[in-house]
């Protein structure tokens, strides 16, 4: 995965880059087999154009970079309350997004698309609603109470434990995520996020208050 967002992510920078700037760039990033295979070729205009069709036809599985490029994008923390760092946080998304449009994705809606193989990366002790055939008021949040890899290293089963204390064998696909990570937890010392709770009901009627009576000077 390293390789497909590296190589796809160079894609997508500036067009302004020359083809030898893309080249070096690959150079630097690229490791393992992906960096071999074009070890012998010269930073050429020329050999551009057969250095990205090589790294496409081996790395360039786009439903996987998309997903991955969704996963850093749902789990961006909100930026604390300085410049520099909404800069950061800004930048970081605008990169993501950037990918994502060359590869095809309509990135100016107001919503993000929901891809259920993104919906969770498992990891025991996260919080999990179990999806079922009703509406989401009733499905049930659990916790993962173990991750079941299969015989490709790959996760697709989760042992969760229900409220009722039972642990049921459960396939990720059936799982809804609620963790929030690390960089999403209020730090001390940081303004916490208002919520709808510290706001109040917006159709609740509140009395207006009596502003103070503002005298004369010649009365005072």
């Amino acid at each position: 995965m390293r390789h497909q967002l590296d190589f796809i992510t160079i894609i997508a920078i500036s067009t302004a880059n020359t083809d030898v700037d893309k080249l070096l760039y690959l150079r630097s990033v690229l490791e393992g087999e992906a960096k071999k295979a074009i070890e012998g070729l010269e930073i050429t205009s020329a050999n551009c154009k057969i250095v990205i069709d090589t790294l496409r036809e081996r790395y360039g599985k786009t439903g996987a970079i998309v997903d991955a490029h969704y996963v850093v994008l749902y789990r961006t923390r909100a930026a604390r309350n300085c410049v520099k760092d909404c800069r950061d946080v800004l930048n970081k998304i605008e990169r993501h997004l950037t990918v994502l449009k060359s590869l095809g994705k309509d990135v100016n809606h107001n919503h993000l698309e929901v891809r259920t193989t993104v919906n969770l990366v498992p990891q025991v002790e996260d919080t999990v609603q179990l999806k079922r055939h009703l509406d989401r008021v009733h499905w049930q949040t659990c916790r993962i109470a173990e991750v079941v890899k299969g015989s490709d290293r790959q996760i697709r089963v989760a042992k969760v434990a229900t409220p009722s204390g039972a642990v049921v064998n459960r396939s990720i696909a059936h799982l809804y995520s609620l963790k929030i990570s690390e960089d999403e937890e209020i730090r001390e010392g940081e303004n916490p996020q208002i919520t709808q709770a510290d706001v109040g009901d917006p159709t609740e009627q509140v009395e207006p208050r009596e502003r103070p009576m503002c005298l004369p000077e010649s009365t005072r």
